[in-house]
């Protein structure tokens, strides 16, 4: 089996920081931490910031580092939506990329975070998180069936409990 490389944009903040660590106690993925700011990666925990063979990478280019990566994880202020989304949109496409949305950190968008994003990323395979680390499970939104499910087993390797909501596209 090959493995899958996941980067994680926003692994600084609460929800990121924590499925970043989960992901490297499982071991099973080639990890890529990723932040234009190298101090913010400097609040991580200093065993996730460690660089062995089984630990993640650090990389300073969101850019970059989502054009290595199989599944891009932004756990970003919604604020910052529009311009993570021009850095990474010619590299994200026919990729998953996997919002992490109302975690408490920032206001919940005015619209649907799957419609604000599809917007933003016509041509990524999106699944939006709702409450991503809630302890009545996990809501998952998204137009595209196999994202979803991709998505959902990852979640439940990390022991959290997704629930599927599929969203028509326009």
């Amino acid at each position: 089996m090959v493995q899958q490389t996941i980067a994680i944009a926003g692994a600084e903040r609460k929800s990121g920081s924590i499925i970043a660590q989960k992901l490297v106690s499982l071991n099973q993925h080639r990890l890529l931490l990723l932040s234009e700011d190298e101090d913010q990666l400097k609040d991580l925990p200093e065993w996730l910031q460690q660089k062995s063979a089984s630990g993640p990478e650090q990389i300073n280019c969101l850019k970059d580092g989502c054009w290595e990566a199989d599944i891009i994880i932004l756990d970003v202020p919604f604020s910052s939506y529009a311009e993570v989304a021009e850095k990474i949109r010619e590299v994200s496409t026919q990729k998953i990329v996997f919002v992490l949305s109302g975690d408490g950190q920032d206001p919940l968008p005015t619209i649907s975070p799957v419609e604000e994003w599809q917007d933003l990323l016509p041509n990524a395979k999106l699944v939006i998180a709702l409450n991503p680390l809630s302890s009545s499970g996990t809501m998952l939104s998204g137009a595209d069936g196999e994202s979803l499910n991709i998505i959902a087993e990852i979640l439940k390797k990390l022991g959290l409990e997704p629930i599927i909501k599929i969203k028509n596209k326009n």
